[in-house]
């Protein structure tokens, strides 16, 4: 088998002989599946000989702790300095959604920008949280690019039964 045709281009060929527009044709099938072949992905696993395709994640950067009385949400938002720049809505008591704006954070004296990985999008991100919470008490602040929202927890249900089970 010959999946570029390698046979059929050189079949007859002279050297004393022109190319032919379908002989170049070929050529230029054999090339256009040659592209097919070893394209970017191919040359990226060959040692990362090819250019690096960038990744866009848009996905917001959480952490939650908590202790007995609190649930902490931690959310990094590249240029934060407004908590009303992080909407939160509830799903359910123990489900959120949130949505952010990235403003993109500019050097005082710089003029042109080069390159970015941030997303110019709205990021936003759904969590569910180990527990229940208050959907009514919790309040938030921002400091350094980083909003922190201090949720309290609501009493943890029970959700183990006993079933009498009669042998």
């Amino acid at each position: 088998m010959d999946p570029f045709n390698f046979h059929k281009m050189f079949q007859g060929m002279n050297p004393n002989h022109s190319f032919s527009p379908d002989y170049l044709k070929d050529i230029r099938g054999m090339v256009d599946e040659y592209k097919q072949v070893l394209d970017e992905d191919f040359w990226n696993s060959v040692n990362g000989m090819g250019r690096r395709k960038k990744t866009f994640y848009n996905q917001l950067p959480i952490e939650i702790w908590d202790n007995e009385t609190n649930l902490f949400l931690l959310v990094f938002v590249p240029g934060l300095t407004d908590a009303n720049d992080v909407k939160l809505t509830f799903l359910s008591e123990s489900r959120i959604l949130l949505k952010a704006n990235v403003k993109r954070p500019q050097p005082p004296t710089s003029t042109k920008l080069v390159e970015s990985d941030f997303n110019d999008e709205v990021l936003q991100r759904e969590l569910d949280f180990p527990y229940p919470i208050h959907k009514d008490n919790y309040h938030v602040y921002v400091e350094e690019s980083m909003a922190t929202f201090i949720f309290k927890k609501s009493k943890k249900r029970n959700k183990e039964e006993s079933i009498p089970i009669d042998f």
